[in-house]
């Protein structure tokens, strides 16, 4: 199992701050624009379409530039 050493958590606190927070925000406008869509009022958020839109987040705001400028 992979784990961080002891004592390292300020290296890895850049991508949090660089990547994960706008990760955050598109992955929060995307859960807005499905729940505000006319065609998905009557179809139900499961799992599958979470997980959908989370990934479709990941995806769009995890750039090199992104990862980079964590650093």
């Amino acid at each position: 199992m992979p784990a961080l050493p002891s004592h390292s958590s300020h290296n890895t606190q850049p991508q949090d701050v660089a990547e994960f927070g706008p990760m955050k925000g598109a992955k929060d406008s995307m859960v807005s624009v499905y729940v505000n869509n006319p065609a998905t009022t009557r179809s139900r958020c499961t799992i599958f379409s979470a997980c959908e839109l989370i990934a479709s987040a990941y995806s769009a705001e995890r750039t090199s530039y992104s990862i980079k400028s964590g650093f």
